[in-house]
């Protein structure tokens, strides 16, 4: 039976994680003593974007309603209601809505290391340690892997009805927090390992053939050179120069693997920085057009337009009640995309 779980979509665990500088998170999920948090994300509007990113953690996504575009290292794909979804610590990954698709799903983010003893029983010896280590791996879409192998339609039925109330209830413990509530839920995350031990779905680790790793890296180096330098003049020939390729052959190479043009993912990433400085920073419309990277201000407001369906002036100043600030606007603007906005500005002020 499905439990009702308290929702407040303002509150912090319904916000993103925060990425700080870089490709890499380092948001602290949880605490010392729990090293796990779980965001609820409910899109009604579409407009969830979570830029490509990577962190050490495992995360574990539930699509509860709605589809979503994942990017997955370099494959994308579309997921939808009922997806189950396993990623591994340091695999890259973006997800965003479908433009107003509407959509809700939940993402349990913890350490690995939390799933490990001190004593090397089997059970350590098997499956923990080999996980913790990168000799196996979890399968990215269990429900693929069982057709791939040919389970039938009952054992599939059976396997994602036993997945989907097992992370319900760890849905519902975080939420409610009774007596126990961390024991109930790393019981739970050991019942679907040993879910997906029971039909065989752990991978092993293949080769990463030298052209895989370099594309890999050659990615990871672009993405991380934007993120440094976002706030000063990038030119298309500076990217092309960084992986050694003409600019023609560059641009084809960008939008085969992150399947939008240099140009967009840059004015993405600059409006998405400067939008942060709207509510953080005591500085201009102008100023922070400037520091973003934008060398027109007419230019910048055209972006910022496009992208949080308003203009600059009508968010510029930090309130000193943000929790206030962000419902008197939310009012005023209805704007799913002024919600989000002001989601990831909430969460920075919880996580940094």
């Amino acid at each position: 039976m499905k439990k009702e779980r308290s929702k407040e979509l303002f509150s912090p665990e319904s916000c993103s994680p925060v990425l700080s500088g870089g490709i890499r998170d380092f948001t602290v999920h949880g605490t010392e003593p729990v090293p796990l948090h779980i965001y609820h994300q409910d899109y009604a509007h579409g407009g969830l974007s979570v830029p490509f990113h990577w962190h050490k953690e495992l995360e574990w996504i539930w699509v509860e309603k709605g589809t979503l575009t994942l990017t997955l290292k370099t494959e994308t794909r579309t997921i939808s209601e009922g997806t189950f979804l396993f990623i591994n610590s340091h695999e890259l990954h973006q997800l965003c809505s479908i433009g107003t698709t509407p959509s809700i799903h939940h993402a349990l983010v913890f350490l690995p290391e939390i799933l490990s003893c001190a004593y090397l029983d089997s059970c350590e010896a098997d499956w923990i340690r080999p996980l913790l280590s990168h000799q196996l791996l979890l399968p990215a879409f269990p429900l693929e892997e069982l057709s791939a192998a040919e389970a039938s339609s009952q054992t599939q039925k059976t396997f994602v009805l036993t997945l989907s109330e097992l992370f319900q209830e760890i849905l519902y413990a975080y939420d409610t927090k009774p007596i126990g509530w961390f024991l109930l839920i790393k019981s739970d995350m050991y019942r679907i390992l040993a879910l997906l031990a029971q039909y065989q779905l752990f991978l092993h680790p293949e080769p990463l053939c030298t052209r895989k790793k370099e594309r890999s890296d050659q990615c990871k180096k672009l993405l991380r050179y934007i993120q440094d330098n976002y706030d000063s003049k990038i030119r298309l020939s500076d990217l092309a120069a960084i992986l050694n390729m003409n600019p023609q052959y560059f641009c084809r190479f960008f939008k085969t693997h992150f399947h939008t043009t240099p140009i967009s993912y840059i004015n993405q990433y600059r409006v998405t920085q400067a939008a942060d400085l709207l509510t953080g920073s005591s500085l201009s419309i102008l100023e922070i057009a400037l520091h973003t990277g934008f060398e027109s201000p007419s230019y910048f407001a055209s972006i910022f337009r496009r992208t949080f369906g308003m203009s600059p002036e009508d968010i510029e100043k930090p309130c000193p009640d943000p929790a206030n600030f962000f419902l008197l606007n939310a009012r005023q603007h209805k704007s799913q995309k002024f919600l989000i906005f002001f989601q990831k500005t909430l969460a920075k002020l919880v996580f940094l």
